[in-house]
Order: C-alpha cells, then structure tokens, then sequence
C-alpha cells in the first residue's frame, strides 16, 4: 500500500516540510505517481522513518543516520551510542550535584534565622576563590575580574555553585568561592587563577548585615571575642559568606555567616 505525505504528517504528528526535510537527508525514499506526480511512500518508509525519530533521540543526528544505514551500521551504531551514553552519565552526574546544591541552599535557608548570634563549630571544605571587588564597609572600589573568569564563573553550568564570600582585613576583600566537592566535578579550565582556601575549622555565627550602608567590621567582632573567650587560637582571617538578601518584615536584611577559622589553644 502506497502513502501519501499527508499520511505520514498525520501518522507521525510532523510537518510535510520536516517530511521533505528527512527525505533530502535519505530517511526515507518517495515515489512519484505517474498520474499525479503526487509523492508516495512504503510502509518500509515508515518504519525507516519510526526508527529515524528513535535514533533521533539517542542523540544521533539525520544525516548521520542516512550515512551509516549507507555502510558499516553496526559499527557506526555502536559508536553513536556508546557517545549517547557517556553524554547521559555526564547530565546525570551535572544534576547529581544541582541536587545537593538544591540540598545544602535549603539547608540554610531553613536555619539562617535561628542561627542569628549563635555560635557552632564546624569544618568548612577546601575553596577555591575569584576576587570580585575591594570595599570598606558598603562603599565598593571598580570591579576588577578578568574576562576569561567571569565568562566561566557566570555561565550557567557554574553560577548556581557559587557563594559571594567576604574577607576581613584593612578593607574588605569580596570574592566568588566554589567548594572542592563541586569544582573537582564542574569543567573549569580557569581554575589556576582561583585562590585556594584549604579545609579549615571554623566558629561560626550568623549576622545581619543590614540596610545598603550599614554594613562595618563590627559584625565579626562578637564572633572573635567569644572564640578568644573558648581559649581558641585564630588561625587566619575572619570570612562571611551570604546567605541570604531580601526584605524581612519591610526592612532589608543580609544574612551573613562569619567564619572565624580557630584551633584550640595549646595547654
């Protein structure tokens, strides 16, 4: 039985200019009517077509279907697939980690709140860190960023994973950190241009930063005297890291974690 392109738009829910499409790749084959020069088709045409569309969304592309069915199908196959299969892992793997940085995000957001002037300890993982901008309190120096990192830091596979992180010293140092657990798994080629922060423990409180213009060295202090009055060592520079910017209530608020990295004084 001969088919006509309206019949395979309609069997296969496409267009008769995709149809034609897929016939000037070699899908499939039309036979002209002598009486009406109208196309036709087989029904070995739409089974070509049906295993078109599967080998479609395996990743294989329309001309590279009609050019393996032409010699070596097994081989070619094979290799479409095998390419398919490593693309798949590496999409799962990418959510995987969209998945515990879902985890982690919710984590805070949960617990910032009750978290405000409590102190915890805990080990904060190795960082690797792009400095963003220098400021002193809530006035900001020019950003100074090279091209080649904010390209990679900004694009949609990196952005999500990173924290806006704030170090403590004559003026404030403000950077973008990435944590090792997501780096190791993320394409970064610009990674030897990041600063490393090595795992360290920390004591650790939650501050709130403020209305635009309020912002001070102040908020770290009470941090640093209820370590020194634990008997614990500072051993680097106080950092925060933001957890949260918004409006509370009709005021603004910015939730930031201090990290006073500490060890226990020698007795």
């Amino acid at each position: 039985m001969a088919y006509r392109i309206g019949d395979l738009s309609k069997l296969f829910h496409i267009s008769n200019e995709m149809i034609r499409y897929y016939e000037k790749q070699g899908i499939i084959r039309s036979v002209r009517q002598p009486n009406n020069n109208y196309r036709t088709y087989s029904i070995w045409d739409i089974f070509s077509f049906l295993e078109m569309l599967q080998f479609r969304e395996l990743g294989i592309s329309a001309k590279n279907i009609a050019s393996m069915k032409q010699e070596h199908y097994s081989q070619h196959l094979r290799r479409y697939l095998a390419e398919y299969y490593e693309k798949i892992n590496r999409e799962i793997e990418y959510k995987i980690l969209c998945r515990q940085r879902a985890e982690e995000l919710i984590e805070r957001t949960e617990c910032y709140e009750m978290n405000e002037n409590n102190f915890w300890v805990r080990k904060i993982p190795k960082q690797y860190l792009f400095h963003l901008v220098s400021s002193k309190d809530d006035e900001y120096e020019k950003i100074q960023i090279s091209d080649e990192v904010s390209a990679g830091i900004f694009s949609p596979q990196i952005v999500n994973f990173l924290d806006p992180l704030v170090e403590f010293g004559e003026k404030q140092e403000w950077w973008y950190s990435i944590s090792q657990k997501y780096a190791d798994h993320l394409t970064m080629p610009f990674l030897s241009q990041a600063r490393v922060m090595e795992e360290q423990y920390c004591l650790c409180t939650v501050v709130n930063m403020g209305e635009i213009g309020e912002f001070s060295d102040a908020c770290m202090q009470a941090a640093c005297r209820y370590a020194q009055s634990k008997q614990y060592m500072q051993t680097g520079s106080v950092t925060g890291v933001i957890l949260g910017r918004g409006y509370e209530q009709d005021r603004f608020a910015r939730y930031l974690e201090i990290r006073v990295p500490i060890r226990p004084l020698p007795l």
